[in-house]
């Protein structure tokens, strides 16, 4: 029904593993504002517990017909990552899906994880660009690819 506190704890805990990276904050907040109350009926957050406390969550885009994406992923660590997309994936064969894609700038956290699910990288999908005032003093760390991960969940693209 809603992300409550449980996802804000996950969040701080997932944040602080990657502390030097650009990502959305995905707090109860927006988790519910981006994915509960999105105004997408295909799209649907699953969550994954274990002893009682969030250990990842994954967002896909399951509409009829023959594809899905994997809107975004967090996860904790690898098991539960492999947990997350496993679940996705298996639902997309039950509802013979024939391709699912998932869209992330490659040096996300998880972009080698997807490599090994058999998920490689299209030869003509579009990159990221950003523009940055020259005159921000953070321009040098901002300017690093290294320090981004974005995924199609972070932009409002429907």
């Amino acid at each position: 029904d809603h992300c409550g506190p449980e996802s804000d704890d996950f969040w701080q805990a997932y944040s602080a593993l990657y502390a030097r990276r650009m990502m959305s904050r995905k707090t109860s907040d927006y988790l519910n504002w981006k994915y509960v109350h999105s105004p997408n009926p295909h799209r649907q957050l699953f969550a994954l517990t274990r002893s009682g406390r969030l250990g990842g969550f994954i967002v896909a885009d399951l509409p009829p017909g023959p594809t899905a994406g994997i809107v975004d992923v967090v996860a904790l660590d690898r098991d539960a990552f492999d947990q997350l997309v496993r679940y996705v994936m298996e639902r997309c064969i039950r509802e013979k899906k024939d391709a699912v894609t998932f869209g992330a700038l490659e040096n996300h956290p998880h972009f080698h994880w997807f490599r090994a699910f058999g998920f490689f990288p299209h030869p003509l999908t579009s990159h990221y660009f950003i523009y940055l005032d020259p005159n921000l003093p953070l321009q040098e760390p901002l300017a690093s690819s290294e320090c981004w991960s974005i995924t199609v969940g972070d932009i409002d693209v429907t």
